[in-house]
């Protein structure tokens, strides 16, 4: 249900646009603000007023219109702009953020999906190509669409790690200073810091001894809440879980039934790290990120956007 801002952005562009396709999508949800605010907000706009303008002037001529909510109202606009021609696809699931896809015509012979740096999305596809071809193709690469827009989004965030004294590591969710202690043999939590033993003299020694701590806290904890977990939402345990350093995801499951995670998970807050291992339950019965796996997603997990929003 819209509010009263978000209906009233509508209609100032659907008065002064006279759009062929339209769409006003309230993101405040995404942002530190209270419940049912209406601060951030994202537009996405196709009409024939847009030909032959460069996209800055689009962007002026929209923020022309919306002038007064800009003035009072909005702290944040996201602005898509195009021609008939240029087109876009917005996919949308009840339990997922829009997504918007740019549809550029040139001289090729195939389509193609390109994810800008930026997070911008372009479908490139022949100057003939039929509408429903397009749409088909778009919506069946849109699993690998949000997992590159999503990995993207966390390698902005996670802040790079540097294996000396004195450097900020995470556990669970919490900052810990690196610091040197002669009187211990392991790795130990103490006043705030992660106390590194004697051996662990160099940023080589000090990786090592990290990353093998790290691995036995996530087999010890992960292995614990799967159990859980499958207990308390009554889901399919898996066959085998594993721990490993992975670049791009934070777990994964096999068609045999395994699972997978990444190691650096166990840096996360708790609400995320259970995020994540249902979601790899869920696959277990559902082997595709389908709106069938998400709606299932769902029902167990209600909060699960907010929780992923919670991974670095």
């Amino acid at each position: 249900m819209s509010g009263p801002i978000q209906a009233g952005l509508y209609e100032a562009l659907s008065t002064g646009l006279d759009p062929e396709f339209l769409v006003v999508t309230n993101e405040s949800h995404r942002h530190n603000v209270p419940p049912g605010s209406e601060s951030h907000f994202k537009v996405v706009v196709v009409t024939a007023e847009f030909d032959g303008q460069r996209l800055i002037k689009r962007h002026q001529q929209v923020n022309q219109l919306l002038a007064r909510f800009l003035a009072n109202d909005i702290h944040a606009l996201a602005i898509h702009t195009y021609t008939p021609e240029e087109s876009a696809i917005v996919l949308e699931h009840q339990d997922l953020p829009p997504l918007t896809v740019k549809v550029v015509r040139r001289r090729r012979k195939r389509l193609s999906l390109v994810v800008e740096t930026d997070g911008l999305v372009e479908c490139r596809v022949p100057l003939r190509c039929a509408k429903q071809e397009i749409d088909l193709f778009v919506r069946s690469n849109e699993s690998w669409l949000r997992e590159v827009l999503a990995k993207q989004k966390r390698e902005r965030r996670r802040p790079r790690l540097r294996f000396e004294v004195g450097a900020a590591h995470y556990f669970l969710g919490q900052r810990y200073r690196l610091v040197q202690d002669y009187e211990i043999s392991s790795i130990k939590i103490m006043n705030g810091d992660l106390h590194l033993p004697a051996k662990a003299d160099s940023p080589g020694r000090i990786q090592t001894c990290l990353e093998g701590w790290y691995r036995r806290q996530a087999q010890r904890l992960i292995d614990y809440r799967v159990d859980r977990l499958c207990a308390q939402y009554d889901l399919q345990p898996p066959h085998q879980i594993k721990i490993r350093k992975m670049k791009a995801k934070w777990g994964s499951c096999s068609a045999s039934g395994g699972l997978c995670f990444n190691l650096w998970l166990i840096t996360q807050d708790l609400r995320a790290i259970d995020y994540v291992i249902v979601h790899e339950l869920c696959h277990l019965k559902h082997f595709d990120h389908s709106p069938a796996f998400y709606a299932y997603l769902g029902s167990m997990m209600p909060d699960w956007q907010h929780r992923q929003g919670l991974l670095v």
